[in-house]
């Protein structure tokens, strides 16, 4: 490992270029006036609504678990037409991060956003372009068709490229949700590690145009919100140099600037996690020169940013929970048990998702409501199952078959007649496995 030492860069220079691609994160949208929570902050927001009281401390408190997978999980429990998006577009007033990314934009930068806001959208707006010359960049079609940014530019339109989709397109009007919805989906129940072109291929030709050549300066991540963008700048070649803006409040008015080498010791600071990102892909990529800059992001684009723009006194005050309560269904008892059990089983903690289960069983027999039973069972199977416990999940499975005959779901029960025969295919009992799954296949062929 090799001692860290400050480099000092020439910031007003590198700004002033036309070959810089920025990847904008949440933390872009939380300083004043817009005021937009951070991705943790919705999350608690999120959770505290969606989870059962007794759950909400310790959904809290996991590591691991992503904003995207979150709201997935909420979408398919909850809110299929992931209307807790909307609050994002709530938020109509841009702080001077927007306009300093909308003059960006304006000088032939390349500007890619994770942000469900229309911030930046509203920004070159206020900044003088006309409406019919700004393209935000949402669907597979539009991903497709202005794959070349360049040619774009020269055309005289100004794009704005939203990885992971929004509601609408705020120029045109045209609803883009069912968009947003599949890139949840993907996004949403996929594993760390995975790059956005493994999620979404249509992805890659745009992310090869817009970096090829060029240098990537990242903004508003603080490197925990990360888990497809960093894989994807992993494979990527052709990146000239990475600019990574690491915020910090108290700068002293003044950056710092480290330049991160393949023998680097991301333990060097605080600020590890981010370290060990910049890091890995220096060990992965030919870039040539990869910084991590320390600065307070406000400070620093007040002193960038050239044009006067006339930033908004009024400030957005709409806090997320109480727009969730305002807006999105109110989740039941069991649907609150519900959501905390997907959380913990989609990152395999199976003490508390049993538990989730156990008490969704016991209320759905109070209320002798049996298709929840059957959910309760058959989670409370499918937990046993990975666990290795064949003859308490073989229990559970029956348990479910006898009522999903009762209420006559044919899809539930080749699920279920299916599940059975997995089951005893693992206890190694063969001629009872292939009963059942052939059980099953009749099922789909009468």
């Amino acid at each position: 490992m090799v001692e860290v030492k400050q480099v000092k860069l020439n910031l007003q220079e590198l700004f002033l270029r036309n070959d810089l691609t920025f990847l904008v994160g949440a933390g872009c949208s939380i300083d004043p006036p817009s005021g937009l929570p951070s991705g943790g902050k919705m999350m608690d927001a999120i959770i505290d609504y969606t989870c059962d009281e007794s759950e909400i401390d310790n959904i809290r408190k996991l590591k691991g678990l992503r904003f995207e997978a979150l709201v997935e999980i909420v979408r398919y429990t909850l809110d299929k037409q992931l209307h807790l998006i909307d609050y994002f577009g709530e938020c109509k007033i841009p702080n001077l991060q927007h306009f300093f990314l909308a003059e960006m934009i304006k000088r032939g930068n390349l500007v890619l956003t994770t942000n469900f806001d229309f911030l930046i959208e509203h920004a070159l707006i206020r900044s003088g372009v006309q409406k019919e010359n700004i393209i935000p960049v949402i669907t597979e079609d539009d991903f497709r068709k202005y794959k070349d940014p360049e040619d774009l530019f020269n055309k005289g339109k100004k794009a704005i490229y939203k990885i992971h989709g929004s509601t609408k397109n705020i120029i045109t009007g045209k609803s883009t949700r069912s968009s947003l919805i599949a890139t949840i989906q993907a996004f949403g129940s996929n594993k760390e590690g995975e790059n956005v072109f493994q999620l979404e291929h249509f992805k890659r030709p745009l992310f090869i145009n817009s970096t090829n050549e060029r240098s990537l300066v990242i903004m508003g991540y603080s490197g925990s919100d990360d888990f497809d963008i960093v894989p994807t700048l992993k494979i990527l070649e052709g990146i000239k140099n990475i600019y990574w803006i690491n915020y910090v409040y108290h700068d002293k008015g003044r950056e710092k600037i480290f330049e991160i080498l393949k023998d680097t010791d991301p333990n060097f600071d605080e600020y590890k996690k981010v370290n060990q990102i910049l890091v890995e892909i220096k060990r992965m990529n030919t870039i040539e020169h990869i910084y991590r800059i320390d600065v307070n992001t406000s400070r620093l684009v007040k002193d960038l940013i050239k044009a006067e723009y006339e930033v908004s006194e009024r400030e957005f005050k709409i806090k997320p929970l109480e727009w969730i309560e305002s807006n999105i269904t109110s989740p039941s008892k069991i649907i609150k048990l519900q959501i905390p059990y997907k959380i913990y089983q989609s990152l395999n903690i199976f003490e508390p998702a049993l538990r989730c289960c156990e008490e969704t069983l016991k209320i759905a027999e109070e209320m002798n409501n049996q298709s929840w039973k059957r959910v309760a069972l058959n989670n409370i199977g499918t937990i046993n199952g990975i666990r290795g416990k064949y003859s308490e999940a073989l229990k559970q499975y029956l348990k479910v078959l006898e009522i999903t005959e009762h209420l006559g779901d044919l899809n539930e029960k080749f699920t279920i007649i299916d599940n059975i025969g997995a089951v005893y295919r693992k206890m190694g009992n063969y001629r009872l496995a292939l009963k059942y799954h052939q059980k099953a296949l009749n099922i789909m062929t009468n």
